[in-house]
């Protein structure tokens, strides 16, 4: 990993993404995670809050939606319904980076595979229609099952298409070691890491 890539800490529950290792000293956080339960396509949805002593710029990270699968007794973020990859959906999401935008209100969307925004298409559309929204970029929850066997060349794909994305806040790496060496290989050195905090130095 190169001495000049700033790293921060996933939190366990919402709360600020912050710095473990930053080469200018900055104590800020990278941004404030809304936590697993957000979900920007659910009806009863409202817009967390990022505290009040975060820099004012601080973006609002948070996984891009899903509609619930409503066969799933204990529906959470990995389990979505076919709906979510639907025209209202898609128009909900629509909706609300609109509102977002209108509230200035910064934000940074983390791509999954059973996600509004899950794959890179869908992530270079948002960057080329909502250039204000910031892109967290998670490469293994982007996977889906039938991927795994061939998992190394599709982060490969991911990262060289998606990392040097200017909409790119910062890409997710836990202790995977394939998608450790791609990102010292193919992301900039500028771009921060992201790591759980148990696997953070």
């Amino acid at each position: 990993m190169p001495a000049s890539r700033p790293i921060y800490e996933f939190p366990a529950l919402p709360g600020p993404i912050a710095p473990s290792h930053a080469p200018n000293g900055s104590t800020a956080p990278l941004a404030h995670w809304a936590g697993d339960a957000a979900n920007l396509l659910s009806d009863a949805f409202h817009w967390p809050e990022v505290p009040a002593d975060a820099p004012a710029d601080t973006p609002l990270a948070m996984w891009s939606g899903w509609i619930p699968d409503p066969d799933d007794p204990s529906p959470t973020f990995r389990h979505a319904s076919p709906l979510t990859w639907m025209p209202a959906a898609r128009a909900a999401l629509e909706q609300r980076l609109l509102d977002a935008r209108r509230m200035g209100l910064a934000l940074a969307l983390r791509p999954h595979a059973r996600h509004a925004i899950s794959d890179v298409p869908g992530v270079l559309d948002l960057a080329r229609r909502h250039e204000h929204a910031r892109v967290l970029l998670d490469p293994l929850a982007m996977l889906t099952d039938d991927m795994l066997p061939r998992a190394a060349d599709h982060l490969r794909r991911i990262l060289s298409d998606l990392a040097t994305l200017p909409t790119i806040l910062a890409v997710v790496g836990g202790a995977h070691a394939d998608l450790l060496a791609l990102i010292d290989e193919l992301v900039p050195p500028h771009v921060p890491l992201v790591r759980p905090a148990e696997t953070a130095p």
